[in-house]
């Protein structure tokens, strides 16, 4: 679901609906969520893969969105008891609520996003995979949201989640995860029960680039673009490019890339003041009191990013442009930091920095692609045919 209602003009409010959405963790604020009533049951989330094609909400379906501190307010045109959704992707909560003349302050834990999947007393969350990296420990960004516990520290100072409380699955053949990588990217099947699959930066190396990728597989580089076409959110970053480079080529290019594999992998890492072209983020940040930042520790570099032919969710051809959503003043000039572009129903964004599991709180780098992850696992819109 997006917006919009099909042209005819709602009945009045006789009540207001006043609320906050927020994070699993109840204080980071969740811009944009899509909040309103109804009196039949909504639709599930599909348990797997499936193209989320943005729809209009019938006219007379009272909803709204919610701000950039999270914070909502909803006319409701009758008294009695509605179900109140709240929902940002594949994150769903559904409420009983009884809707009283004036203004009805929601309680919190009606509009909290959810921390795992409950579809009995529903709550949805997107069905995640980690196919686990070396340095970026996305899974403790996702536990600091809430999804999951922050354990003991580990090897390099990296932090480390507990992996009987994440309701998301680890593939790195390691303790607790659902076997190797091939376990995944070579299995269209199990590929395909998910909404989300995460790269992060280096898939196995512990100090450098890979000298041979599975980005390089043609059963890797076929499941990963039919994940994406089909209505995947595909996550990587840094030395993990290469899976963006060879399997969805000409939309981006790095600093120093030729044809050898790795080549785009900086000897060094850099750190630079950075901002964001996109009004949402930068309004959500000064919520946060954010309103400069640094990205540190950069291993690659993006030097551009450009138009290329691809196909809407209707499958009509069109020029697909990628999205920046972070820039950084480098010591080459203001580069995109972090990027992401649709193919057909599914989203790739890729980020020359990650999230920095060693630091013992969020960094502002952290929460941007938090907020970006979110944004970009919503619902897909057709684009103006070429």
């Amino acid at each position: 679901l997006d917006s919009g209602p099909d042209g005819d003009e709602p009945p009045p409010a006789v009540a207001t609906l006043i609320g906050t959405v927020l994070a699993p963790e109840g204080k980071i604020p969740i811009a944009g969520a899509l909040v309103y009533v109804t009196k039949n049951t909504p639709k599930p989330i599909p348990d797997g893969l499936y193209c989320d094609k943005c729809v209009k909400l019938d006219y007379s379906t009272p909803y709204t969105f919610s701000g950039a501190d999270g914070g909502f307010h909803l006319g409701v045109p009758e008294t009695g008891t509605w179900k109140l959704v709240v929902q940002k992707g594949q994150f769903q909560r559904v409420r009983s609520i009884e809707v009283t003349a004036g203004n009805v302050p929601v309680p919190l834990a009606s509009t909290l996003l959810p921390a795992k999947t409950d579809k009995a007393n529903g709550d949805t969350i997107p069905k995640m995979a980690i196919v686990e990296g070396a340095w970026d420990a996305i899974d403790v960004s996702l536990a600091r949201l809430g999804l999951g516990t922050v354990g003991p520290t580990g090897p390099f100072g990296m932090l480390q989640v507990d992996r009987s409380t994440a309701p998301y699955d680890y593939y790195d053949g390691g303790p607790g995860s659902k076997g190797g990588h091939d376990a995944i990217l070579k299995n269209w099947t199990t590929l395909s029960q998910y909404h989300i699959v995460f790269l992060p930066c280096s898939w196995s190396d512990q100090t450098t680039c890979d000298t041979s990728s599975p980005a390089l597989d043609p059963t890797v580089q076929k499941n990963l673009k039919d994940f994406v076409a089909q209505g995947g959110k595909l996550y990587t970053t840094d030395y993990s490019y290469e899976f963006v480079r060879q399997i969805f080529p000409g939309f981006v290019d790095w600093k120093n890339q030729t044809g050898t594999l790795g080549s785009a992998c900086l000897s060094s890492s850099w750190d630079a003041p950075a901002s964001s072209p996109d009004k949402g983020l930068t309004a959500w940040l000064a919520t946060q009191a954010i309103t400069a930042f640094d990205v540190k520790e950069n291993w690659t570099a993006i030097s551009a990013v450009k138009p290329g032919s691809g196909v809407d969710p209707d499958g009509k051809p069109v020029t697909v442009t990628p999205k920046v959503w972070v820039e950084a003043n480098t010591q080459w000039g203001k580069l995109p930091a972090t990027i992401s572009f649709e193919q057909a129903c599914g989203r790739v964004l890729f980020s020359t920095y990650h999230t920095e599991g060693s630091s013992p709180t969020m960094l502002p780098q952290e929460r941007a692609l938090l907020y970006i992850l979110l944004e970009v696992a919503v619902c897909v819109a057709p684009a103006q045919v070429n």
